[in-house]
């Protein structure tokens, strides 16, 4: 016992005077190496930020409210079509190639994803407002898109709101709490659009189901001090979720669902077919065949996998955007309640469906913690306010400077989401709306 004491004594002498002798002078001297490639991801992610930061700066946006006329009876589909302008601008960047393209992204800070245009709906005190921003370049194509559509709705440059609150959001006097929103399933799931909201092809608008009409009804009970906030950003797919075609992964989860065989078997080997013979695989394969032939694919679907088919053609029919849905609740200290947050929350479970898709929150930006460690979710809460506040006033997606954290909708299902209700679906006392619409004077009247 001694001697095997000794030898592990020995033993460790050997490694100590190894490492007094060698690894420590390597170490003192060779540090240095190490931390460049620790803080290397770090780095990138922290420069990337800030040039993007400094491009964003130069760039020059509107802010338009739309402001509702007081008789529309345009249906919901009329906000498809102006949404195909919307996708027309957000489609509409072409990033260089090359060393050009590494010169633009990490000295210029260009990027294409990000957001080109914002839908957004404020409610202060309960009183609605419709908001759209874009880089003033567009301002032109979303007016006429939408007065080709709604030709009484008046357009009126308006100051940011979020501005007139204030900008250390959560403070001592105000508090906020906020959700982004994204599908829960593949982006070829659909979600409920206004088609499956409407009593059939009722051309009434008295007897259509609005969506939004819960929306507004709760949003008009909210009280002095308390805000609400829902944004919809919206930017090209291709370059918010690079190398996946949205559309041919429908397709293939369509035909997978749909039965449909895959590529043919290439020919048995000989061994193969051997055993085949003896273990009467050949006749089983053809039994088999016989019965596909007899009874096709479509007959063995249940009537939910047929309408599951049938919401996934029609949705990758019509084009698609990159969006996410972010809703935030602000109030001072004195009203504020956070159930609230469920005003809003409400109108995008609407939308959900039990067998193709649903709205589902990101955790990963959601200022709701809870984590093993107590004392550090009141801290990690309130990070996340600030930050949810400041991505809500730049109009920055979940994960910027990174791309992800979004989903795609179709042309149809953000008409659904974003669109102007008639004066039916909200009333006077929940959207203030303008008594006529101001126009140039007739230009037969005499001059002065």
């Amino acid at each position: 016992m001694l001697e095997v004491f000794q030898e592990l004594q020995s033993a460790l002498n050997l490694i100590l005077n190894f490492s007094k002798d060698f690894i420590f002078p390597v170490i003192r001297t060779w540090w240095w190496v190490v931390p460049p490639f620790l803080l290397f991801g770090p780095a990138k992610s922290l420069l990337l930020w800030w040039r993007q930061e400094l491009a964003f700066k130069e760039r020059e946006y509107v802010m338009l409210e739309i402001k509702l006329p007081r008789e529309t009876l345009k249906p919901i589909k009329a906000m498809e079509d102006v949404f195909s302008t919307f996708y027309m601008i957000a489609t509409d960047q072409e990033p260089g190639s090359g060393s050009f393209k590494l010169r633009e992204k990490w000295i210029e800070g260009v990027t294409s994803f990000y957001p080109s245009i914002s839908l957004e709906i404020a409610s202060f005190e309960g009183e609605t407002h419709f908001f759209i921003r874009m880089e003033t370049t567009y301002r032109d194509w979303v007016e006429t898109a939408i007065y080709s559509q709604y030709p009484d709705i008046e357009i009126v440059e308006a100051k940011d709101y979020v501005e007139l609150v204030p900008q250390d959001i959560p403070n001592d006097k105000w508090d906020l709490e906020g959700r982004d929103w994204i599908l829960a399933k593949e982006d070829c799931y659909p979600i409920r659009t206004y088609e499956d909201f409407e009593t059939g092809t009722e051309p009434k608008e008295e007897k259509r189901v609005d969506p939004m009409a819960k929306l507004l009804e709760g949003l008009s009970a909210l009280e002095e001090g308390e805000q609400v906030w829902i944004q919809i950003l919206l930017a090209d797919p291709e370059t918010m979720k690079p190398g996946k075609d949205w559309i041919k992964e429908g397709e293939k989860i369509r035909d997978k669902l749909a039965m449909r065989p895959g590529p043919e078997p290439g020919p048995k080997s000989i061994p193969e077919k051997i055993i085949s013979i003896i273990t009467g695989g050949g006749v089983e394969e053809k039994k088999e065949e016989e019965e596909e032939k007899f009874l096709p694919p479509e007959m063995k679907l249940t009537p939910g996998e047929r309408e599951v088919i049938k919401g996934i053609e029609k949705k990758i029919s019509k084009p698609g955007l990159a969006g996410v849905v972010r809703l935030m609740y602000l109030g001072k200290k004195n009203v504020f309640f956070k159930p609230n947050l469920g005003l809003p929350t409400s109108f995008l479970v609407n939308f959900n469906t039990g067998n193709l898709n649903r709205f589902a929150w990101m955790r990963q930006t959601t200022t709701k913690v809870k984590t093993t460690l107590q004392w550090m979710n009141k801290r990690k809460a309130f990070i996340r306010k600030r930050k949810m506040f400041r991505n809500y006033k730049k109009r920055f997606f979940p994960l910027f400077p990174s791309k992800g954290g979004v989903s795609i909708f179709n042309l149809e299902e953000l008409a659904s989401l974003y669109h102007f209700p008639s004066s039916i679906v909200a009333p006077a006392p929940f959207v203030p709306r303008v008594e006529a619409k101001k126009g140039e004077a007739p230009p037969e009247l005499p001059g002065e």
